[in-house]
């Protein structure tokens, strides 16, 4: 049935008006362009180390590009739809560390089961029963903590009730690393790095094939030449020891850092988590900052888990290795 003002127009010999069509293309459009414009610039940090900091917004950049694309191909409100789906993949993305996970599996033949958590716990101040109710859920076997106050004995005493061998950094003057741990170990005194990061260093029995297992926590941006300085350095120290290792703590760095990628490719190690971690605020992390990383030979078990944050600003993954024990 023709509209009153096209009976209208057809009276007095106007063109009849046409239907509005709500494409709305131009913030789609700009929203595609600088999705596609960060992720060029997230690899940056290849051309110069110091701009490697970008690449920890890699997963953003590519989520604002399938969400722009997304709102391309709808009919109507493109620029509105590609505001949902950003948000949408943004949440999602967030939401990912607290999905339920399946168990571990079996373990190989000729292997024993290793569980390895990370957490920094932001000094925890006042929030030590919290922690330990995160770490009960983890269920891991050994802990690397981060920003941890190395004067508190009260938390190392209340920690040691579920990790009976805990370790702390020689150099409390700016280390701010410690490992807890279920079996006991081997402290490896000597591993200050000059120039290096915070890191504290423990050999496991030979029930674990002597595993080395050593925690960091890195400078982080505005600072990115101290960040490359240290990494640096820590390479060249790590590179000294022999054996099976796991490296985990707070990189301050993504798996998509030239940084990162470096480190692992010069120690034989592989990245073995990937999920979000910081901040936890609102329960929607965004940077997978904190990680775990097994040497080659050393097979990840199960898939990566997160917990509970406990007053943190960021959350605790854990991964379980199968280590293969000499015969």
């Amino acid at each position: 049935m023709p509209k009153d003002e096209d009976v209208l127009a057809d009276r007095i010999g106007k063109p009849k008006t046409k239907p509005r069509k709500h494409r709305d293309w131009g913030g789609a459009i700009i929203g595609f362009v600088l999705g596609l414009s960060a992720l060029g610039l997230s690899r940056l940090g290849w051309l110069r180390l110091n701009w490697d900091f970008l690449s920890a917004f890699t997963v953003q950049a590519a989520i604002l590009a399938a969400a722009a694309l997304l709102g391309l191909l709808m009919p109507r409100f493109k620029t509105l739809a590609t505001s949902i789906f950003l948000v949408l993949g943004l949440a999602a993305y967030g939401l990912w560390p607290s999905l339920p996970v399946s168990g571990d599996g079996p373990i190989p033949a000729g292997s024993k089961r290793l569980r390895v958590a990370t957490f920094n716990i932001h000094l925890g101040i006042g929030h030590t029963d919290a922690i330990l109710t995160s770490l009960r859920g983890l269920d891991a076997d050994v802990v690397i903590l981060a920003e941890f106050n190395g004067a508190a004995a009260d938390m190392i005493k209340a920690i040691q009730t579920q990790y009976p061998f805990f370790q702390i950094c020689e150099n409390l003057d700016y280390c701010d690393t410690a490992i807890a741990s279920r079996f006991a170990f081997t402290p490896q005194n000597k591993m200050l790095v000059p120039d290096g990061p915070a890191i504290t260093a423990v050999r496991m029995g030979p029930e674990f094939s002597n595993t080395m297992i050593v925690g960091i926590h890195t400078a982080r941006f505005p600072r990115p030449e101290l960040q490359n300085k240290q990494m640096a350095a820590l390479t060249q120290r790590l590179a000294k020891e022999t054996g099976p290792m796991i490296v985990a703590g707070d990189f301050n760095a993504t798996g998509y850092s030239r940084l990162l990628q470096e480190f692992a490719k010069s120690l034989d190690l592989s990245i073995a988590t990937s999920l979000p971690s910081f901040p936890s605020k609102l329960g929607l992390p965004q940077l997978a900052i904190d990680q775990i990383m097994a040497r080659r030979g050393i097979v990840p078990l199960g898939p990566q888990m997160a917990g509970d944050a406990a007053g943190s600003d960021h959350i605790p993954l854990a991964r379980s290795f199968a280590i293969p024990i000499a015969p």
